[in-house]
């Protein structure tokens, strides 16, 4: 039964998930590979032109301009070095959340609390029975974990969100609940509105289901015992669903369909601008500043998105093997990635320290092989923290 569930998990997350199978295999990832060697060929032609078209734009710039520049942009030197410091690997882990010195996960059917204060040996400190599923995300002392409850079968039938009070970090309660027909995976929050990224799904057989539909909810939580729907915007397809919100818009790729969201009027969401979008492959998306960095098969795009409703790409580079997910701190990207064998096996997994300063010309400057299956990735400071799989928590020292 639990590795029943694991496949239905794999079926809602994302097409590139592991599957948290004995052998470590990776299901229909063999198929993405296949598909992007001749769909990124698109993707890298389009990418080095604007290359090339930003360097000859650069070359033409004004001495004053570029002492100008050199006087208001300083670019953060940093010499890396990274190298695993710690690690807690009795959970298979796929998700980490991590907010000041605690690590919040999902395993044993509970919300588990980790106190990272001591890198070198984190520790488990608390937890609460929650089915905890996808991503959390935290304001203040409140933690929002979505939850399904099991079917007659023991698989995932409807779901929410927990509202979780995590002040006393040995004894989290849970204060209120957002209770949906729906599979709730993924969160972000603005304010006083939690975004929530939900999947309609219905039984087809006896161990097997299909997503009716997908899109993302808006969700009051000012008062945090009585979260309330207040917004809603389906994409009435059963593709998989990766969105950030940013002010006024949800920016959303659905499948290979990238969405630019108008959430002013929360009662009627409507697309108002297009993400370029080359594959259904969409592993993660983040936005930092006016940028939106997209992980795309081997590919990570980065877009200005000055101009909200036309996202523009600048820049992009390629790492070996597939990109899984990404965290953005000063002038840096820390991409997780893996690399796969013909057998659909992990045969190598880490993290890849990529110069993004210069948006339009980023440099790979160094990674890190790591043991498992690296995923979900948080940096802070010096330290980054991983979900490897099986390896569970990895912690690593950047410089």
């Amino acid at each position: 039964m639990k590795k029943f569930i694991a496949i239905i998990l794999l079926v809602l997350l994302s097409p590139l998930l592991f599957s948290c199978t004995n052998k470590g295999e990776i299901v229909n990832l063999q198929e993405v590979v296949t598909k992007l060697e001749t769909e990124n060929s698109e993707l890298k032609e389009d990418i080095q032109n604007l290359n090339n078209q930003i360097s000859q734009k650069t070359t033409t710039t004004t001495s004053v301009e570029e002492t100008q520049t050199t006087e208001n942009t300083q670019k953060q030197s940093i010499e890396f070095n990274p190298s695993v410091i710690g690690n807690i690997s009795k959970y298979y882990l796929q998700n980490i959340y991590v907010a000041g010195d605690y690590a919040y996960i999902s395993a044993d059917s509970k919300l588990k609390i980790i106190d990272l204060t001591e890198k070198s040996n984190p520790i488990e400190i608390g937890s609460i029975n929650i089915n905890a599923i996808g991503d959390f995300i935290s304001k203040d002392d409140i933690l929002y974990v979505p939850f399904y409850k099991p079917d007659d079968t023991g698989g995932i039938g409807s779901g929410g969100i927990k509202v979780i009070d995590i002040e006393n970090k040995k004894a989290p309660s849970e204060i209120g609940s957002y209770e949906t027909e729906e599979s709730i995976i993924g969160l972000n929050i603005q304010g006083n509105t939690l975004y929530a990224n939900f999947y309609l799904h219905e039984k087809v057989g006896e161990e097997s289901w299909k997503v009716t539909d997908s899109g993302i909810e808006l969700i009051n939580v000012s008062d945090n015992t009585n979260p309330v729907l207040v917004g809603k915007y389906s994409t009435h397809d059963m593709a998989n669903i990766i969105f950030y919100p940013l002010e006024k818009n949800i920016y959303l790729v659905a499948g290979s369909k990238g969405s630019v969201l108008d959430i002013t009027d929360k009662n009627n969401i409507n697309a108002v601008g297009s993400i370029p979008i080359y594959t259904w492959a969409i592993s993660d998306l983040i936005i930092k500043d006016n940028y939106l960095y997209i992980l795309e098969g081997n590919a990570v795009q980065i877009l200005d998105i000055s101009i909200k409703e036309k996202p523009e790409i600048i820049g992009g580079f390629f790492i070996e093997g597939s990109v899984s997910k990404i965290a953005i701190e000063n002038d840096y990207a820390y991409v997780t990635y893996y690399i796969m064998n013909d057998s659909q096996q992990i045969t190598e997994s880490g993290l890849q320290i990529i110069d993004v300063f210069d948006k339009s010309s980023p440099k790979i400057i160094t990674g890190l092989k790591i043991e498992g299956e690296c995923s979900k990735i948080f940096v802070s400071g010096e330290y980054a923290y991983i979900a490897a799989g099986s390896k569970g928590i990895q912690i690593v020292k950047l410089y």
